[in-house]
């Protein structure tokens, strides 16, 4: 099967005008002539090709070439203009966080405090480890790779969040170990996660993009009934007026 994507692959690319990694270099030499650039339509097929491969590798368990690709995937889509909630986009980011979670838990590393070995973690448990890795590719300045994976831990924390009703935990046994409403507690981590990447947009100089994921962070506090003293809100309102001094 990935013989067949490669193969696949490489007659897109050669149609696309050599696309690369970058997810196409525009203005490239081809035998003495200028090459077009590639067609957003070229980009979104090499793009599930690519997450064709991606899959292949993740099946044979290899975590490491898997990731690769995927990454490579996600450029493409994001060079063909596909937006971030696209579900192919959706599919090939969940694709490559699990591989980057299976390629650090097969090479020792420790993500985040979780399940003990043995045990699958719950959703909650995978979107704190994500956010690790994510966090860490932030501190990196990458923050293209910070936002997919911070993109990921939200669209895990946001089912969560609406499989919960008014008054709930989120333990294994549904009880509130910490006296806090549980649905509320899950409220707080999806509105710090818009946060964070709220901050990166900030960062990056993309007030408009930054200004709706803090107040969608906010909406989300309110609509849980989180109270305004809450942490979570002290910390949104800190990072917004810290985009108001920039």
């Amino acid at each position: 099967a990935r013989d067949r994507y490669v193969e696949s692959l490489g007659v897109l690319r050669s149609l696309d005008g050599g696309a690369g990694e970058d997810g196409g270099r525009r203005g490239r030499r081809s035998r003495g002539r200028r090459v077009s650039p590639p067609t957003p339509s070229a980009g979104v097929e090499i793009a599930l090709v690519l997450g064709g491969i991606g899959r292949v590798h993740q099946l044979r368990g290899e975590h490491d070439e898997g990731r690769v690709v995927l990454r490579e995937c996600m450029r493409a889509f994001e060079g063909a203009g596909v937006p971030h909630d696209n579900a192919r986009v959706a599919e090939a980011r969940s694709r490559l966080v699990d591989a980057e979670l299976a390629s650090a838990r097969a090479g020792g590393g420790t993500t985040a405090s979780g399940p003990s070995p043995g045990r699958t973690p719950s959703p909650l448990e995978k979107a704190r480890a994500i956010d690790v890795l994510a966090g860490g590719y932030r501190e990196r300045g990458d923050a293209r790779s910070a936002v997919w994976f911070y993109s990921e831990s939200l669209s895990i924390r946001r089912r969560a969040l609406l499989s919960m009703s008014p008054g709930t935990g989120d333990g294994e046994d549904g009880e509130d170990r910490d006296g806090e409403d549980g649905r509320a507690r899950v409220a707080a981590e999806v509105a710090g996660t818009l946060s964070r990447i709220g901050q990166i947009r900030r960062d990056g100089g993309e007030f408009a993009a930054a200004g709706i994921l803090f107040d969608e962070a906010g909406e989300t506090l309110a609509g849980a009934g989180v109270p305004d003293e809450h942490g979570a809100f002290r910390d949104l309102r800190a990072e917004v007026e810290r985009m108001r001094n920039m």
